[in-house]
C-alpha cells in the first residue's frame, strides 16, 4: 500500500523500497518491485538470464536498453521472444523497434484505448 500512495501522491523516485519484494502464493513465488527505487531493471535482468527456451512478455512501457540489450542477446543466443506492447507507448524511446530489427515476433497491441 505504502509503494501506491508514493505514486499517487507524486513520488516517483526517493521513495521507499518495497517491504515484501518476495512473497509465495502456494508454491509459486512472486517478485514484486516498483521503479526506480528498488532497482528493477537489475532484478528483470536477472530473471531473464534463467530463461533457456523462450521468453513472452506484455507491456504497457518497455523503455529501458539495459533489459531489451539482455533480450536482444538471448534471442541472438536461441531464445524465442514474443512480445505485445502497448501501442500508445512505442515511440523514439521504446525497445520495439529495437526488438523488430532484431528479428523478434512483437507486435503493437489493437485495443482503442
Amino acid at each position: 500500500e505504502d509503494e501506491f500512495d508514493e505514486l499517487y501522491n507524486e513520488i516517483f523516485s526517493g521513495g521507499s523500497e518495497v517491504e515484501y519484494p518476495i512473497v509465495y502464493l502456494k508454491d509459486t513465488k512472486v517478485e514484486n518491485y516498483f521503479c526506480p527505487d528498488d532497482s528493477c531493471s537489475i532484478h528483470v535482468i536477472d530473471a531473464l538470464s534463467n530463461a533457456k527456451s523462450e521468453i513472452y512478455f506484455m507491456t504497457f512501457s518497455f523503455t529501458d536498453d539495459g533489459i531489451g540489450g539482455k533480450i536482444v542477446d538471448l534471442h541472438n543466443n536461441g531464445v524465442k521472444v514474443k512480445g505485445v506492447f502497448e501501442n500508445t507507448q512505442v515511440s523514439d524511446y521504446s525497445e520495439y523497434n529495437r526488438f523488430l530489427e532484431n528479428g523478434m515476433d512483437v507486435k503493437k497491441d489493437n485495443n482503442k484505448y
